[in-house]
C-alpha cells in the first residue's frame, strides 16, 4: 500500500511539473532521483501488490491482512451444495423408477384351471389265438402174430381167432406262438407297479392328445418280457408308452398253481389340460 500511494504522488508532481526536470534533481521539490528510483521500484511490485492474497485456512486464522478472508466449515460448504445434491438425488431417483417400470410390467394372474384325475383302467383283450384243428385220430394197425401148430388132440373145439391189438395216439399239443412261449393261464396277471408315462414336450407343443394301448407280454417272473403298440395315436406318443410299459411289474399269470406267461394290454392316456 505504501508504494501505491507513493506511486499516485509521484505521478501527480510528475504532472503538476510537466515532467520538466526528467530525472535531475529539482530544488522546488517536482522530483528527485531517489524519489524517481523508489517510485520505479513501487511501481514494479505494482501487481503483485494489486492481487488478492492466497486462501489458506492457516494463514486465515492467524493474519489480519484487509484481503484475507474466512475459511468456510463443512457444514456452510454442503449448505452451498445442497441443491446440486437434491436435483441429483430427484433425476436419480425418477431413473429408477421408470426403469423398474419398464422392466417389470403389470402382472396378469392366469386362471385356475382343474386337474383331471388320471384314471387308470385295464382293459382285457381276449387271447389272440388262432383256432386248431383237431387232428384226426389215426387208425391203429392191426398187429398179426403167428401161431405155432399143435396137435389135434389138444386143439379146441372152437378155433381160436387172435385179437386185434390197437391203441389211441395222443393229439399233439397246442401251437405256441413262435418265440415266445406263450401258454393259456387261468389267472390273468394283476399289475404291481404302473409307470406314468412322460408326455414329450414337443407333442404337448404341437397339440397331440389321445389313448395309446400297448400289449404286453408277462412273463413268469412278472417283468413285461416284450411291449407292442395294439392302437397307437402319433410315434411320439407311441414311444413315451412303449418306454413306460416296460417298466411296469405284474404279479404273473397262473396254470394250476404254476406262474406262466400271458398278454395283457395296458391304456396310456395324455391329455393336454
Amino acid at each position: 500500500m505504501a508504494g501505491t500511494i507513493a506511486v499516485a504522488a509521484w505521478l501527480r508532481r510528475s504532472t503538476s511539473c510537466g515532467l520538466q526536470c526528467q530525472g535531475a534533481p529539482s530544488r522546488d521539490g517536482c522530483c528527485s532521483s531517489g524519489e524517481l528510483a523508489t517510485c520505479l521500484t513501487h511501481a514494479l511490485r505494482l501487481p503483485n501488490l494489486m492481487q488478492p492474497p492466497r486462501s489458506d485456512p492457516e494463514a486465515t486464522m492467524t493474519d489480519s491482512r484487509p484481503f484475507a478472508t474466512a475459511a468456510l466449515s463443512a457444514n456452510d460448504q454442503f449448505k452451498l451444495r445442497y441443491p446440486k445434491y437434491l436435483k441429483g438425488a430427484v433425476l436419480a431417483a425418477l431413473v429408477l423408477t421408470a426403469l423398474f417400470v419398464w422392466l417389470f410390467p403389470g402382472y396378469e394372474p392366469l386362471p385356475y384351471q382343474l386337474r383331471e384325475t388320471e384314471v387308470l383302467v385295464l382293459v382285457e383283450i381276449p387271447e389272440l389265438i388262432p383256432p386248431l384243428e383237431e387232428p384226426k385220430p389215426r387208425e391203429a394197425p392191426t398187429i398179426w402174430r403167428d401161431i405155432e401148430p399143435v396137435d389135434e388132440p389138444n386143439l379146441p373145439e372152437d378155433p381160436v381167432v387172435p385179437p386185434e391189438f390197437w391203441r389211441e395216439i395222443p393229439a399233439p399239443p397246442p401251437l405256441l406262438r413262435q418265440g415266445e412261449g406263450f401258454v393259456s393261464s387261468s389267472t390273468r396277471p394283476v399289475l404291481d407297479f404302473f409307470v406314468k408315462a412322460d408326455y414329450p414336450e414337443i407333442a404337448r407343443r404341437a397339440g397331440l392328445e389321445g389313448t395309446v394301448l400297448v400289449h404286453v407280454l408277462v412273463g413268469a417272473s412278472g417283468r413285461v418280457e416284450r411291449a407292442e403298440v395294439y392302437v397307437g395315436v402319433h410315434p411320439l406318443l407311441d414311444q413315451a408308452a412303449l418306454a413306460a410299459a416296460r417298466l411296469c411289474r405284474f404279479e404273473s399269470g397262473r396254470q394250476r398253481g404254476v406262474p406262466v406267461k400271458a398278454w395283457l394290454a395296458v391304456p396310456y392316456r395324455f391329455r393336454l389340460h
